[in-house]
C-alpha cells in the first residue's frame, strides 16, 4: 500500500513575498507558526496567523502574500493517489483557526525541531494529522450564510481589541439572529460551540505575541485572559504546549 505521507518540513518566507497565482500537484496541511500572511484561494480570502492550518487538494489554485514580519510554516505533503487518505468532501481548501488539525501539526513541528526525532519521527506525528482532517471532515458544512460570517468578524473584533468579556447574544444582535440559532448555526459549520471559538481566537493571539518573544503576563493581559495562569490552561488545553513552549518552538525556526 502506498504511504500517504511524502514530506515533512519547516519552510520559512520573507516578508512582504508575493506568489502569483499557482497549483500544486499533491495534497498540502500547512500550519502558520510565526508571522502573517493572506491567501486567495476558491475565490475565498483569508488572513491568517499562527495556528491556522489551511488543507489544500492538488490542483488548487492559490495566490499567496506574506506579511511584514518573517513566516514560518510546518507542512505535510500527502499523495492524492494513496488508497488511505480520504481527502474532505468537495476537495476544496479550507482553513481552521486552531483545534484538533493545529494541535497535530503542533507535534509534527516539534519532531523536526528535535533533532532526536527528525523527518522520521515527524511522519510518525503526520498520521494524526490526517485523522484529525478526516474526523473534521465528516460533518463538514456547506458554506456559511453571510450572517455568520459578520457576527465572526464582530467576535473576532472584540478578542483582538483584548477584550476579556464577549457574549454571545451581542454577536446575535449584530448578525440579526435569535442567539440560540446563532449558537446551532455556529455549532455545525465550526465544529464547536462560539465559547471554544473564542477560546481559540484567544489562544492565536497569545500565540502571534509569544512568536514574537513577547512576556508571558504581558501576552496574557493583551490577549484577552484574566491573568498568566489562565492563559497556561487554555494554551495547553488547546495546543497541548505550554505558552513558553509554543516560544521556544518558534524561536527554533
Amino acid at each position: 500500500m502506498r504511504q500517504p505521507i511524502l514530506d515533512a518540513s519547516v519552510v520559512r518566507y520573507e516578508p512582504h513575498v508575493r506568489q502569483p497565482t499557482h497549483a500544486h500537484d499533491v495534497h498540502s496541511v500547512t500550519l502558520v507558526l510565526r508571522g502573517r500572511l493572506h491567501e486567495t484561494a476558491d475565490g475565498v480570502d483569508e488572513c491568517a496567523g499562527p495556528l491556522s492550518v489551511v488543507v489544500k487538494p492538488a490542483g488548487a489554485t492559490h495566490a499567496v502574500e506574506f506579511g511584514p514580519q518573517p513566516v514560518a510554516t510546518c507542512r505535510i505533503l500527502l499523495d492524492p493517489a494513496a488508497s488511505t487518505f480520504a481527502w474532505p468532501r468537495g476537495r476544496r481548501v479550507r482553513w481552521f483557526t486552531g483545534g484538533p488539525a493545529a494541535r497535530a501539526m503542533l507535534g509534527v513541528a516539534r519532531a523536526l525541531a528535535d533533532p532526536a526525532a527528525g523527518p522520521v519521527a515527524a511522519r510518525h506525528e503526520a498520521v494524526a494529522v490526517i485523522e484529525a482532517i478526516e474526523s473534521g471532515s465528516a460533518a463538514e458544512a456547506p458554506r456559511p450564510p453571510a450572517w455568520l460570517a459578520h457576527a465572526e468578524a464582530w467576535l473576532r473584533a472584540r478578542v483582538e481589541a483584548g477584550e476579556g468579556a464577549v457574549r454571545v447574544r451581542e454577536a446575535a444582535r449584530v448578525a440579526g439572529v435569535h442567539p440560540v440559532h446563532l449558537a446551532r448555526v455556529f455549532r455545525s459549520h465550526r465544529g464547536c460551540t462560539v465559547v471554544a471559538w473564542l477560546r481559540r481566537l484567544r489562544t492565536q493571539l497569545a500565540a502571534e505575541r509569544l512568536a514574537q518573544r513577547g512576556a508571558l503576563v504581558e501576552v496574557a493581559a493583551e490577549s484577552g485572559f484574566a491573568d498568566q495562569s489562565h492563559m497556561n490552561r487554555a494554551f495547553h488545553a488547546e495546543t497541548g504546549l505550554r505558552p513558553c513552549e509554543y516560544r521556544d518552538l518558534c524561536a527554533a525556526w
